[in-house]
């Protein structure tokens, strides 16, 4: 079996190109394929990933791949951002978008092979100078190094793209004749296509687990739990955190909208009012004019829709009016003016 890992952006085919391969694969001959990426929320330029597994047996490792032995860059300038070799075989090989020479390419591995995949993309008119899509340069490159019949592979190429189906199959097809390999390669990587994965020969003896002289061909464990470093998630309990609601820290008055807010929806109505009240004696007022920021900023918005906190304080404002209130002693000689009629001023005055 061999293993294949893409490092490229956001945009630029990447995906759909492990796609074509695995569809490459299944056709020109009898092998087990599988391609899937690995990538979130990303937008358009940011660092994504794709793996692609061939194999003449059937293949039940459904990870990541972590030990490539060829790994694909689409964009040269991934180098400095990601770590492109980690896990590489000491047999394994480099696959780079570049128009550099190989000699002034500097990494850890001297087993690289190069492609010229943007300037053929560009000179077909695939993708944009800001974003070529470099796909079916990149496939052809890599059929090349696994020694697949171009022919074939344009056609089904030709079959799989979402537009110019001729500028991607001869993009491919002069790449096949661009791709420059470093002296330092020896290894064949189409060998590794007829390999058994579980040939006893071939395993690392370090990675593979034995249960009587039976080769596992499935992840497992025989040793003890206490040397199974897992890091600290066993004696960690996640805790609930709760933290300022932003309908109340974006409050101009300092009212408790939370606490209001609960007090009403159980219908505990005069305590609902006393708690604006100690903040704000206008409820009523400011239930009608405050542009309500605790309302804009609800965390309800994101679920379904905002709660009217605004309806809910001028409710609890107008049925408060009809209490009795205590008018408190005036404990001061001096006196202030308030400047400002809005419902920050009301509220200090």
């Amino acid at each position: 079996m061999i293993e294949i890992r893409g490092h490229a952006r956001g945009g630029q085919g990447m995906v759909t190109a492990f796609e074509i391969l695995a569809k490459i694969f299944s056709e020109v001959d009898d092998f087990q394929v599988q391609a899937f990426p690995a990538f979130g929320v990303e937008r358009t330029g940011a660092p994504i990933q794709a793996f692609l597994r061939v194999s003449r047996e059937k293949i039940l490792n459904r990870s990541n791949i972590y030990y490539p032995h060829l790994v694909v860059v689409f964009d040269e300038t991934l180098i400095k951002q990601v770590p492109v070799l980690n896990g590489l075989r000491e047999e394994g090989a480099i696959l780079l978008n570049t128009n550099s020479k190989i000699e002034d390419i500097k990494l850890e591995t001297k087993n690289v092979y190069t492609v010229p995949a943007t300037q053929i993309s560009l000179d077909k008119g695939l993708g944009s100078k800001s974003l070529p899509i470099v796909n079916a340069a990149m496939i052809g490159a890599i059929i090349k190094i696994l020694d697949i019949d171009v022919n074939l592979v344009a056609k089904i190429i030709a079959e799989n793209v979402p537009s110019k189906p001729k500028e991607n199959s001869e993009s491919a097809i002069i790449a096949t004749k661009s791709i420059i390999k470093s002296n330092e390669i020896k290894d064949d990587l189409k060998k590794y296509l007829n390999e058994d994965s579980l040939d006893d020969k071939k395993l690392d003896k370090d990675k593979v687990t034995k249960v009587n002289d039976q080769i596992l061909d499935f992840p497992s464990w025989d040793k003890p739990m206490s040397i199974n470093k897992t890091g600290n998630w066993r004696v960690v309990t996640p805790k609930y955190e709760e933290k300022p609601p932003p309908c109340s820290t974006n409050c101009p008055a300092g009212t408790d909208v939370r606490l209001f807010v609960k007090q009403t929806s159980e219908g505990n109505f005069d305590e609902a009012f006393s708690t604006i009240y100690e903040f704000n004696p206008f409820a009523s007022t400011c239930g009608r004019v405050c542009p309500h920021f605790c309302q804009q900023s609800c965390n309800r918005i994101e679920l379904d829709s905002g709660l009217n906190i605004g309806a809910i304080e001028k409710y609890l404002g107008d049925k408060g009016i009809k209490r009795k209130f205590i008018k408190s002693p005036i404990t001061k000689s001096e006196k202030i003016a308030v400047i400002g009629s809005g419902p920050a001023g009301l509220t200090a005055a």
